[in-house]
């Protein structure tokens, strides 16, 4: 990447990003044009969408789980993704507020993670996190919607697919301020400051305690997600083009 990156920046004659957050790198960073460069969002597929108890019943008994009795992290288990920040704000919540739900990772072992790892079997041993590793993709809608809040403090991400995932399953979500999955998802999640457990753990507390809040962001996250679709995506990008072939 570092030795042809620049090269096909000079040679595009368009860009695409899916967020302005790599739009402004690329402007700012790279130098490239700011008209030659277009921001596209991502979208959500259709699957993802709420659903009650009975519908996901049998994923909550094959991972020993309560629909609405956990809190949700789907990434892989690396620095980036902010998991040791996760389990700095959790293990600082109030015991009875631990007591009352699990925290559950999904997602594959990364990079440079051992300690994580060291950290996360321990809080299993305890009961307080459960890690159930690869998830295959047809049970992650279901995963999502069991969720009493999903969380993803992932300090970059160049749009943050889980969140806009999470929304559209009708879960409150939480996030870091400043991202491409803040610029998108707007006010639908509660946010914190990147790197800050004592802020992460308040909107913790703030979100699993109230449940008028937690409604209150699981319609604002349902509203904004809809407005996040692959079909305008795919037109947005056709637009894209036909400027290039035009030119």
């Amino acid at each position: 990447m570092r030795g042809n990156l620049q090269k096909t920046l000079d040679r595009a004659d368009k860009l695409i990003t899916v967020s302005n957050v790599v739009r402004h790198e690329l402007i700012n960073d790279l130098g490239v044009p700011a008209d030659k460069i277009h921001t596209t969002y991502l979208g959500a597929d259709p699957v993802f969408h709420p659903r009650g108890p009975a519908e996901t019943q049998g994923i909550m008994e094959k991972y020993q789980l309560q629909h609405g009795g956990y809190v949700l992290f789907v990434g892989t288990l690396e620095p980036r993704k902010g998991v040791d920040l996760l389990l700095d704000a959790w293990t600082s919540l109030p015991a009875a507020v631990r007591s009352g739900y699990k925290l559950v990772l999904a997602g594959a072992s990364g990079w440079r993670n051992a300690e994580t790892l060291e950290r996360v079997q321990s809080l299993e041993t305890h009961g307080e996190v459960q890690w159930l590793r690869y998830v295959p993709l047809d049970e992650l809608p279901l995963l999502y919607s069991g969720a009493a809040a999903f969380s993803y403090p992932s300090l970059y991400e160049g749009f943050g697919l889980p969140v806009l995932e999470a929304m559209a399953s009708g879960v409150p979500v939480i996030c870091t301020a400043n991202t491409s999955m803040a610029e998108f998802a707007a006010s639908a999640p509660l946010l914190f400051e990147r790197g800050v457990s004592e802020e992460f753990a308040q909107c913790l507390n703030s979100l699993l305690e109230d449940d008028a809040l937690r409604q209150r962001h699981k319609l604002l996250g349902l509203d904004r997600a809809s407005h996040f679709t692959w079909q305008r995506f795919a037109q947005e990008t056709v637009a894209v083009y036909r400027t290039v072939s035009d030119g």
